[in-house]
């Protein structure tokens, strides 16, 4: 179904290219609607992709990991994309480990997941703060933002699959990135949480069993 898909993607972007040749008088501003259209489609499409790998895996590998370099990791992945929002992206990581127990990759997508919502969410000049450290018996990485915020009754349906809130001037994901990132941190035997309010920012923390 996803390579059908994809291939119906291309399809299309092909035929926008050709009216583009073929007619001088398509519009940019009609050519942008189809083109955004389109990258939505794919996000969408990558997004199932993801989540059916991550929730399909039977059995969680359970390897020490060092939770203060994941966190460092998708800081490093995040850096373009928050520069080309003009936005403040920091890491609060210290230089010693933390180790967990689990999946690098899983563990990874979680951080990164957590980490472009707020690029995302954040407007242009905004700042992100990246942290993480140990809190008795548990590993927490948490990120931190000055965006919108979160209005209250969003707090548990926004880990729900598919459930996108609708802000000026954010891009528009798949909606399973947060629920992806609730179905890691269950199958590591941790959680995931949330912090906010209108107009303040949001807090989302992410917690594991700490080694």
């Amino acid at each position: 179904l996803v390579h059908y898909l994809n291939t119906l993607i291309q399809g299309l972007r092909g035929g926008v290219e050709l009216l583009r040749q073929a007619r001088g008088d398509i519009g940019a501003e009609d050519a942008g609607l189809i083109d955004a259209s389109l990258l939505r489609m794919e996000q969408l499409v990558e997004g199932v992709v993801r989540y059916e790998k991550i929730s399909s895996v039977e059995t969680v590998e359970r390897r020490l990991q060092d939770a203060n370099a994941i966190a460092a990791e998708a800081v490093f992945q995040l850096s373009p994309a928050a520069a080309a929002k003009s936005q403040r992206l920091r890491a609060e990581i210290p230089e010693r480990s933390l180790p967990v127990r689990g999946d690098r990759v899983m563990l990874r997508e979680a951080a990164v997941n957590l980490v472009a919502n707020a690029v995302k969410y954040t407007p242009a000049g905004g700042w992100i703060a990246v942290r993480s450290r140990r809190e008795g018996d548990e590993a927490v990485l948490e990120v931190e933002d000055n965006g919108p915020g979160i209005p209250p009754a969003y707090h548990q349906t926004i880990f729900q699959p598919f459930v996108r809130l609708e802000t000026d001037g954010a891009e528009r994901g798949s909606g399973l990135g947060l629920h992806l990132v609730k179905t890691i941190a269950e199958r590591h035997g941790g959680s995931v949480s949330l912090s906010s309010c209108p107009g303040k920012g949001s807090v989302f923390s992410l917690r594991l069993p700490a080694v």
